[in-house]
């Protein structure tokens, strides 16, 4: 279990790195060390995000922590060199068009058999952006069905932007607006008809809207 192994990574390289969980906060830009507490010992769930700080914190491979993120953790640790062909490649093909059941593997690095869209060359996007299918209408009139949305995860999160979260509980992908309160997260969404949500801590945050195009159905 990934928390178990958070925890035994911990324990054996605090002092090393001279580590706190109070200092540990501040590191990882939590508001207060509770949260770090509670990442240790198994109380909130660790996403991709929250995996990555730890690692780079505590000086570890990612898959030390998650093992099943081992393509993942490749692409962090030679993130400069790695596939510099076969980003090319893929550049010259345009941005990969997925699904919402698609988007983990393909930032994971462990899907290539995919269809690709034109990329917009005015628009911010980087080896990791994709094109989703919207098929939800909560971002009307913004962003409406059946628009092609294209999506840059190395964009940092922001509250201007439409942003594109995971639920893995569920499963389930929402775009909106993000909002934050203290330890709170909240997503927003243009469409009245859609109340305000509060983020799960197990929410992960997939990347920004950088644009779209609008394809009209019959």
């Amino acid at each position: 279990m990934a928390s178990q192994n958070l925890k035994r990574i911990w324990l054996s390289k605090r002092r090393l790195l001279g580590l706190t969980q109070a200092k540990a906060a501040i590191l990882l830009g939590f508001s207060n060390q509770s949260a770090v507490s509670q990442y240790i010992n198994g109380l909130i769930p660790l996403g991709l995000g929250a995996t990555l700080n730890f690692s780079q914190l505590l000086e570890v491979d990612p898959v030390e922590i998650r093992p099943e993120l081992v393509q993942y953790a490749v692409f962090v640790a030679n993130s400069e060199k790695q596939n510099a062909t076969d980003v090319a490649e893929n550049r010259s093909k345009g941005i990969p068009l997925l699904n919402e059941t698609q988007i983990s593997a393909f930032l994971a690095g462990q899907l290539h058999d995919v269809d690709y869209y034109p990329a917009i060359s005015n628009l911010d996007l980087s080896s990791q952006s994709f094109c989703l299918i919207l098929r939800q209408r909560s971002m009307q009139p913004l962003l409406n069905q059946n628009d092609h949305i294209y999506i840059n995860p190395d964009i940092q999160l922001s509250t201007l932007k439409p942003s594109v979260w995971f639920f893995p509980a569920s499963l389930q992908m929402a775009i909106g607006f993000y909002e934050h309160q203290g330890d709170h997260r909240f997503l927003s969404f243009e469409n009245p008809a859609f109340p305000v949500i509060e983020l799960a801590k197990s929410a992960q945050y997939l990347g920004s809207v950088v644009g779209k195009v609008a394809i009209f159905s019959e």
